[in-house]
């Protein structure tokens, strides 16, 4: 199935369908979880290196006024040095898991979506940045 999900950011709305075209690295993270940094910090630099073809998105699942969340989430970015990663706001269906993400019982857990915005794969690890490149490499497009 696609992913059709609607977030709000630290910088406004994002709206996965909008991505099509486009591969998307979406991490659903807690900002307590060093597991989490480090993953976001290779997603980063794999998005860099790739910005006409793909998007970064960390999903936060912190429980908190969206106030304070949203100062956590940019001083989180600036103290990460991501500087290619939308950083969002999971809401109460993506917590149920009622989502088109399902459940999320792990952080981190990283979601590739292709260019068409399906889920390609599921990862519930922290891999490298040279492993995360390779598996995002089919859902880019030809060089």
């Amino acid at each position: 199935p696609l992913v059709d999900l609607r977030v709000q950011c630290v910088d406004g709305e994002l709206s996965l369908a909008a991505q099509r075209g486009r591969a998307v690295l979406l991490v659903a993270f807690s900002t307590e979880n060093l597991a989490s940094q480090l993953l976001l910090r290779h997603v980063d630099a794999v998005a860099a290196a790739h910005r006409d073809d793909l998007v970064a998105v960390a999903l936060a699942g912190d429980r908190m006024d969206p106030r304070d969340l949203a100062l956590v989430l940019s001083t989180y970015r600036d103290i990460a040095g991501l500087t290619s990663t939308r950083m969002c706001f999971a809401d109460d269906v993506i917590r149920s898991g009622e989502s088109d993400l399902g459940r999320v019982d792990h952080v981190p857990t990283l979601f590739v979506l292709n260019r068409a915005g399906g889920v390609a794969r599921r990862v519930e690890d922290v891999p490298t940045r040279e492993a995360l490149a390779r598996m995002v490499a089919p859902a880019l497009p030809p060089r």
